[in-house]
């Protein structure tokens, strides 16, 4: 395991991330609470995206943690007759190697449920792409998810609090750039969304998606997506 502490540094060190992105490999972002580490998965699967791979992302909630294949629900699987953990790996491990730079993202892996567990890692115990997984800095992952993280070559980025989410006030463009309601919409989804996500849920495309986000970073002089995700947030 590779272990990189970054805070300003963010940027780079996401750029370098994406480059070593690869089959066989791993990325696992720490950070205290509210140290960003969901915005800087999303920043690194967008570019990803970009540079044309295909992201599968699970987003683990605390309140799911116990409820059987929570986490990959929203994956779509199917689960054809059969022992289910069995059937949904077939069927992710198939998913994870139709296409070729395909990746697996799991934000929070830490509240991953222990069945959605065992289909992720059997699925990427048959498959090489590579997986990007989040999880708080002060918690030991347990031998079910370690077992998951395992199956890759793993690079570990920490990111400092204070250096990647700091406690700021956005001050809201003046009348004469005000966001469509599209582009506020978009902004309200900047931070815990990635660009196919927010295109998925608005029924947009991503270019479209890629394109309100660009004029909105130019109206408001925004610097960054937790900007704003401010800004979105501040006009619903």
């Amino acid at each position: 395991m590779v272990h990189r502490e970054t805070g300003s540094r963010f940027e780079t060190e996401a750029d370098e991330a994406v480059e070593q992105i690869g089959p066989g490999r791993s990325l696992r972002i720490i950070s205290s609470p509210g140290g960003g580490r969901s915005a800087a998965l999303n920043s690194i699967v967008n570019r990803l995206e970009r540079t044309g791979h295909t992201a599968f992302v699970v987003r683990a909630l605390r309140t799911h943690r116990n409820i059987p294949y929570s986490a990959i629900a929203r994956l779509d699987l199917r689960a054809e007759p059969g022992h289910p953990v069995l059937r949904l790996a077939d069927d992710l491990t198939a998913q994870l190697t139709v296409k070729p730079r395909t990746l697996l993202a799991i934000d929070d892996i830490h509240h991953v449920d222990p069945y959605s567990l065992a289909v992720i890692e059997d699925a990427l115990r048959r498959s090489n792409c590579p997986l990007i997984t989040t999880a708080p800095d002060d918690l030991e992952l347990t031998s079910d998810h370690l077992a998951v993280t395992s199956t890759r070559s793993e690079t570990l980025i920490s990111l400092p609090a204070a250096a990647v989410v700091p406690t700021r006030k956005v001050r809201l463009p003046p009348p004469q750039y005000e966001l469509t309601p599209r582009e506020t919409e978009v902004c309200a989804l900047a931070r815990h969304c990635t660009n196919l996500e927010i295109a998925n849920r608005l029924h947009l495309s991503v270019r479209t998606v890629e394109n309100h986000i660009s004029n909105a970073l130019r109206k408001t002089g925004a610097s960054s997506r937790l900007d704003l995700f401010d800004l979105g947030q501040g006009r619903r």
